[in-house]
């Protein structure tokens, strides 16, 4: 287990990790810790500097890392010495031994920090000066190892030039974060001129004309009611029609039959006629011829 630090801390060692594209936000920093833990923990001297890993991560060797959206995580317990600054040597001035690593998670040599992580680190800084009550050290890593290293890359730059230069400045400038200007009221638009009475002619007119719109559609319905209803009727009438033919036609039949009929009839009546004679005439015929008989 890494030994306690012991003596001032002095202040904050800055560092990338050489992986891009840099994490996005906390989602993606907690995914890159827990990778960077794994790969640590795989080196020759890790059971050496492991550490009891109250955040879950024993192995990584910094104390915070920083998302590109400036998302803050805390990897390591402050208490531990972590060996990332390659200035052991230097004793009571060895970030090592006195310093706390912050770790902006990208390659900096290639991608451009932002100052949304300009913002997270300055307040970073300025709560570890006011806990531990220092005037912060801040370099970057290859301002303080022994041996030749790009870390934290040249966009970072180091505590005389660039992006990291700013970050002291702004740790030591009260104005920063600058305060966001109040927001200007809306400004109200002057109330349009009222119509003229050509274009309230012209209004009205144009009302007058979406009533009658109106009105045609109404009357466009009612006309394709009574078409409906006509040739409905139309239908029935044509069917009526049909069946005033059908019942003519068995008419003209039943005429036929009653025409056959009689016809029928009348010869019946005949042939019963002189059937009615020749049996009168036969009856008289045996009258007389009984009568005869008796006269004779």
């Amino acid at each position: 287990m890494a030994i306690l630090k012991s003596g001032q801390t002095i202040g904050v060692c800055v560092h990338h990790s050489a992986v891009k594209p840099a994490a996005k936000n906390i989602t993606e920093l907690k995914a890159r810790a827990k990778s960077y833990n794994t790969s640590h923990s795989k080196k020759s001297w890790a059971e050496t500097i492991k550490t009891k890993g109250e955040f879950g991560y024993p192995y990584i060797e910094y104390h915070y890392m920083i998302a590109y959206d400036g998302s803050l995580l805390q990897v390591q317990n402050e208490q531990y010495v972590l060996y990332h600054a390659g200035d052991s040597f230097r004793g009571a001035k060895s970030f090592n031994l006195h310093g706390i690593a912050v770790m902006l998670d990208g390659n900096y040599e290639d991608e451009k920090p932002n100052d949304k992580q300009m913002l997270t680190l300055v307040k970073l800084i300025r709560d570890v000066e006011r806990r531990y009550k220092i005037d912060a050290m801040v370099r970057g890593h290859k301002e303080t190892s022994a041996t030749a290293t790009a870390c934290p890359g040249k966009n970072i730059g180091t505590s005389t030039s660039g992006w990291l230069q700013q970050v002291i400045a702004n740790v030591n400038d009260k104005n920063y974060p600058p305060t966001p200007p109040p927001p200007v009221p809306p400004v109200e638009p002057p109330e349009p001129p009222g119509p003229t009475e050509c274009e309230k002619e012209v209004l009205r007119l144009l009302d007058e004309i979406e009533e009658l719109k109106i009105d045609k559609k109404v009357l466009e319905a009612e006309v394709d009611k009574v078409v409906a209803e006509l040739t409905e009727e139309r239908n029935d009438l044509s069917l009526l029609q049909v069946k005033y033919e059908g019942l003519q036609t068995s008419y003209n039949l039943l005429e036929l039959e009653k025409l056959d009929f009689q016809e029928k009839l009348s010869v019946c009546k005949l042939e019963l006629q002189e059937g009615k004679q020749n049996f009168i005439k036969k009856i008289l015929d045996a009258i007389g011829e009984w009568l005869s008989s008796i006269g004779g």
